[in-house]
């Protein structure tokens, strides 16, 4: 099977999202059923999984909102067991000369084996098919979060992974408390994860989040505002 180029893009830039438009299902909707596969090449779909509550992460290997987010998202997945936390691996956000675009289901596969590897991902990866059809029926954005209830209802949502926020819910949600409606919670990560995660794709992805930083500074303001 060959990938969907205007979805698996070879270039990075803002243009590509709209950060001030998070669709997907919302707050009190039916999360939609996708089916995925896991590292182990099983089929599954999302509704498999239900029964406990759930916090569906989207992420890649050059994404560095994400993969700054693993080490905290880890140690709350062993606090919280009764919890299921899952990773949805979506196309790359900053691909590189080294670390490139997906153009089939084994170079997706490859990369999220990667991020199992390389930065010790303790949850349960799914891996989006080529076309991306799952991330994009839920935004498209590149670290979203969901938390959704054991009968497969929304009950919260973040165009980005806030992992104080998201402490919060899981607290909440163990006191047996109603989460609030979706919020807004980009945080910057810290330059160090930044240089690492761009400049192991390519210094082109480096250089390519720079001149669309101008862009995605005022993406963030209108997000923020609306």
């Amino acid at each position: 099977m060959q990938a969907t180029k205007t979805y698996n893009y070879a270039t990075f830039n803002a243009n590509l999202y709209e950060l001030d438009a998070f669709i997907g299902p919302k707050v009190g909707e039916q999360a939609v059923d996708f089916t995925a596969t896991t590292l182990d090449g099983e089929t599954v779909s999302l509704s498999d999984f239900y029964g406990k509550p759930i916090l569906l992460e989207t992420g890649s290997f050059t994404c560095p909102q994400y993969v700054a987010r693993i080490n905290p998202m880890n140690k709350f997945a062993a606090e919280y067991p009764e919890f299921e936390f899952l990773v949805l691996y979506v196309r790359e956000a900053h691909p590189g000369d080294n670390v490139g675009n997906h153009n089939s289901p084994d170079d997706k596969h490859t990369l999220a084996c990667r991020t199992r590897d390389e930065e010790n991902e303790h949850r349960t990866i799914l891996v989006d098919d080529i076309d991306g059809s799952a991330h994009q029926i839920y935004g498209s954005l590149p670290n979203m979060i969901y938390v959704i209830g054991a009968d497969g209802t929304i009950l919260a949502r973040s165009d980005w992974n806030d992992t104080v926020a998201v402490k919060k819910s899981l607290e909440k949600l163990r006191a047996g408390e109603t989460l609030a409606d979706s919020q807004y919670g980009f945080r910057p990560v810290a330059p160090p994860v930044l240089f690492r995660v761009l400049g192991r794709a390519g210094w082109d992805a480096f250089f390519d989040f720079l001149g669309s930083l101008p862009a995605l500074i005022w993406g963030h303001i209108k997000a923020v505002l609306k």
